[in-house]
């Protein structure tokens, strides 16, 4: 029940009429099953739409054998996300008797339009780039979602805690990287990236509160519909791969999946995400230690002492600015505070 259990592809199974009545039941007694499709996605778990008469069609997710623990998580996780402005899945039944079929399963409603993978052929860039931007608005709202410490999630929880952000990091570069020599990988390749990453480590530091990650954000996981003659987001779906961790690294996943040369989409999801109201703090501090120093270095060479005062001020205003980025203090904060020190006549 970690992440590191191996992918399993998705159990290939056919539900008949009468399984899905049994099923659909539950959650719409006096309705008939009108048909059943199975639904493109879902590398791990069969999704399959079930259409009723009388009601609204509804989705059927089922778990592979091996990953029967995933259908709590992921009921655990939509329920953090119950009061999210996006919309993601209601779960209406979730069922881990096995005696209607042998597998884990959850029933879901299903969401208007399509997924963003497939649509995406058609949008032109003010379409491509007013979804995009939805996206990382969506992500933004996930990531304000706080987590009592960092690592992956479970069906009841965080598995494994971690105190930190650099904790829960290194120990999966060890895992990853313990990996890679398992897989025969170049033993001086693995220690440059060992010692790339330990001489990095601060920079972990940086992300103090774990938040929620979706950590699978891509167009293939979120829906769209027009509505009023414009693409809409309307929903978000597999939140199987949460863990609780860093916005950034979840953020740097989801640009991953854009690909190359994709600067289109990549501006609008940055635009939107959590990375902006990250960044403009960290920017107005570096301006104010880029000054503080660059008058400590001007002080230093005319062989001026500065005065107590503006040496108290520039320090205090230098503690404050090592606490919202540990790497501001490691990389910039502790050269800029031994120059005002030297300054002030070591004061």
């Amino acid at each position: 029940m970690t992440d590191e259990t191996p992918l399993v592809l998705k159990p290939r199974l056919a539900i008949s009429v009468d399984q899905a009545r049994s099923i659909t039941r539950c959650v719409a007694p006096n309705s008939s099953v009108l048909g059943i499709t199975e639904l493109h996605g879902g590398e791990i778990g069969t999704v399959l739409e079930i259409a009723l008469e009388d009601a609204p069609a509804c989705i059927l997710k089922i778990y592979p054998a091996s990953l029967q623990w995933k259908m709590a998580k992921e009921v655990y996780v939509l329920g953090l996300l119950r009061d999210l402005g996006t919309s993601v899945p209601n779960i209406l039944l979730a069922d881990d008797t096995r005696s209607l079929i042998d597998l884990n399963f959850v029933v879901m409603n299903r969401f208007d339009g399509q997924d963003v993978l497939r649509l995406e052929p058609s949008f032109g860039p003010a379409d491509s780039y007013a979804l995009h931007a939805q996206m990382g608005r969506a992500l933004r709202e996930i990531h304000r979602i706080p987590m009592g410490a960092f690592g992956y999630i479970g069906p009841e929880g965080i598995v494994s805690p971690s105190v930190s952000n650099r904790a829960y990091m290194l120990s999966q570069f060890d895992r990853k990287l313990a990996g890679f020599a398992q897989f025969a990988g170049r033993p001086a390749l693995a220690e440059q990236l060992s010692t790339y990453v330990l001489r990095s480590a601060p920079l972990l530091d940086g992300c103090a509160q774990a938040s929620l990650c979706h950590y699978d954000f891509h167009t293939g996981n979120v829906l769209a519909a027009q509505r009023n003659g414009s693409w809409q987001l309307t929903g978000i779906v597999d939140l199987a791969n949460a863990i609780a961790g860093d916005p950034l690294m979840d953020l740097a996943k989801t640009v991953s999946y854009l690909g190359r040369d994709n600067d289109a989409k990549l501006e609008p999801t940055l635009k939107k995400s959590e990375i902006t109201a990250e960044l403009a703090p960290v920017s107005q501090t570096l301006a104010q230690v880029s000054t503080i120093g660059l008058r400590a270095l001007g002080d230093l060479q005319n062989h001026h002492a500065a005065d107590a005062s503006t040496t108290q001020s520039d320090l205090q205003t230098l503690k404050a600015a090592e606490k919202p980025q540990a790497v501001l203090r490691d990389m910039v904060v502790a050269p800029v505070e031994a120059l005002v020190k030297a300054a002030g006549g070591g004061r």
